[in-house]
């Protein structure tokens, strides 16, 4: 009897611990579970101030020579990738500065696959991507921080901006190809310029589509990017948000530390709009970065049309010399030289204006 008892103890101790030793090998095969898309932090701020000594003519108030100016963003990202190689992402970028008109500047999300990267949400066109215009230093010369310095009056069509096409902010199907022989192409198209998550395009809203073209690679020893792009607008017959066309060319020769480039951007008014609506913007840019400084020189032009029956058009011109220098990792310290000019087709005194601005700051990148 004892020898049985004895017997089947040793026997289920055996089938304990053989239970135990294949759950914690069951365990310790089976693949953890993967983790979800986690969110980092990131983003810029940039804080100027700025001395501007301009003519005024014209306007009703004068405007104070010294002021001092703000952009800032916090951006929300995350990406993982999946077991079939696609690698899933979500952007979202906050705007930072009082006194912006929307709180959120762009939200989508992005699959980069072997067959090109694909994008759907609210953000930039394709073609912005993808284009190529005159380089600077500092102060963003073409849109923004570079075009609130000296006023530019309302009567005045002919607001310096960038060669670049492709429409605003908006909610958009994007996709870039990879890259082929040094070629990539990029295409992306909105249903409507003032839709939102909550709301439908309606039928007579203009919709958006652009198209572009990019080659990069090396001829010797300079690095050359050309691109050309075309931007439409179609889906209203109002005069107002109608239909026009847009198209664009841009180039930049890198060599040693020397960048050169060029953009150039036409753009026809819509059909019937007696208020003009053409206009050529084009520009030019030379930098020199040896190192953690840089230097570079800009030159920018605007010509539109303000009202058809009007001989002449509106003009804007920009000359912009910037310096910066890296004080350290992601903290930067930045100096420009404005010189901005308008003049009005029918030599309207309060639409013209010219001026001069001195602009340090320090732009930080997290």
């Amino acid at each position: 009897m004892k020898k049985t008892l004895y017997s089947t103890t040793v026997l289920a101790a055996a089938g304990l611990l053989t239970l135990g030793a294949s759950d914690a090998f069951a365990q310790a095969a089976a693949p953890a579970a993967p983790e979800k898309l986690k969110l980092t932090l990131g983003g810029f701020m940039s804080q100027y101030i700025g001395y501007v000594d301009q003519n005024n003519a014209g306007q009703a108030a004068q405007i104070k020579s010294f002021d001092q100016k703000s952009d800032s963003e916090i951006y929300f990202t995350g990406s993982v990738k999946l077991d079939n190689g696609i690698t899933a992402s979500v952007v979202v970028q906050l705007e930072a500065d009082v006194g912006t008109t929307e709180a959120f500047d762009e939200s989508y999300l992005r699959l980069d696959t072997d067959f090109g990267q694909f994008r759907l949400g609210q953000g930039d066109a394709a073609s912005l991507a993808l284009m190529v215009e005159g380089p600077y230093v500092g102060i963003n010369n073409y849109n923004g921080d570079g075009a609130t310095w000296i006023y530019n009056p309302t009567g005045n069509v002919a607001g310096i901006g960038s060669t670049t096409i492709g429409g605003g902010d908006d909610n958009r199907v994007y996709y870039i190809s990879p890259a082929i022989f040094g070629f990539r192409a990029g295409a992306s198209y909105a249903a409507s310029t003032t839709e939102n998550a909550q709301t439908h395009p309606l039928v007579n809203e203009p919709d958006v589509t652009d198209v572009t073209v990019q080659w990069a690679g090396n001829v010797g020893d300079f690095a050359v990017r050309v691109a050309t792009g075309y931007w439409w607008t179609e889906g209203s017959t109002s005069t107002s948000s109608g239909s026009n066309r847009n198209w664009q060319i841009g180039g930049d020769v890198t060599f040693a530390d020397f960048t050169l480039g060029t953009g150039w951007k036409r753009q026809t008014g819509k059909q019937g709009d007696t208020s003009g609506g053409d206009s050529v913007n084009w520009n030019v840019g030379l930098v020199y970065k040896p190192g953690p400084w840089s230097i570079g020189l800009t030159y920018a032009q605007a010509d539109a049309e303000g009202v058809r029956t009007t001989q002449g058009e509106d003009e804007a011109r920009r000359w912009m010399l910037g310096a910066t220098y890296a004080i350290g990792p992601g903290v930067t310290a930045v100096a420009n030289v404005l010189h901005h000019r308008y003049n009005d087709e029918a030599n309207v005194q309060s639409n013209e204006n010219k001026g001069v601005a001195v602009i340090g700051g320090i732009q930080l990148a997290f």
